[in-house]
């Protein structure tokens, strides 16, 4: 998991950070459209993970059209078949952040210690490797965009997020909608109910001899 994060991120910083350049000087648009376009593209990659996690699995096929759409594709539906993919990437972005970490945690055993243990440390390294991730792509492959060509650049973007579907996926237990109305049904039976009666069985702490042996003083 810490691998795919990693890969995640050098895909979405070596677009990201080189993006205003592609847009002014392979699609010649002028540079306070491409910054414009560049600001929407970044509002809606962060507003998409409010949607949730079940269109993750298109990322790799944004990737993969942008860098068609760089090679291959006749120039004239470039510039087309580009903004399909980059929205395409928006929506990947949104199905992924929501629920990577739960996902993440969920790789590991909390009955076995030694997969415990494992898990207090595995985001100190989740987060490292976000940063290394971001920091090489923006190093990286902005340089290789620059100066060897775009169609390289993208290539690579795509294929570092090629991996492997080995995992644990846990049975859920239910929906967490369920759980929240269920809360809220309790709470309105509740509501009416006096908890206390004459302040008996309360202990406020500052009285000796107050409150039930064996449990802990409010």
């Amino acid at each position: 998991m810490k691998v795919v994060e990693v890969a995640q991120q050098f895909a979405f910083y070596g677009l990201a950070s080189n993006l205003i350049m592609y847009l002014t000087n392979v699609l010649d648009q002028p540079l306070a459209t491409a910054a414009k376009n560049v600001n929407i593209w970044l509002d809606v990659s962060s507003v998409f993970p409010v949607l949730g996690a079940f269109v993750a699995e298109i990322r790799i096929w944004g990737m993969v059209l942008l860098t068609l759409s760089v090679s291959v594709i006749p120039t004239q539906c470039r510039r087309a078949v580009f903004f399909v993919a980059l929205y395409i990437l928006s929506v990947a972005q949104g199905g992924q952040k929501p629920c990577v970490q739960t996902f993440a945690a969920d790789q590991f055993d909390e009955n076995t210690p030694e997969e415990r243990k494992a898990k207090s440390s595995f985001f100190n390294w989740w987060y490292l490797g976000l940063v290394f991730g971001a920091t090489s792509a923006t190093l990286g492959v902005v340089y290789l965009q620059d100066n060897v060509g775009w169609g390289l650049g993208f290539g690579i973007l795509a294929g570092v997020l090629v991996g492997i579907k080995r995992y644990r996926k846990q049975r859920p237990p239910g929906s967490p909608f369920t759980t929240l109305a269920q809360v809220f049904v309790a709470a309105a039976r509740k509501s009416h109910v006096n908890g206390t009666l004459n302040c008996e069985g309360v202990n406020y702490g500052d009285e000796k001899g107050g409150g039930v042996e064996g449990q802990p003083q409010l």
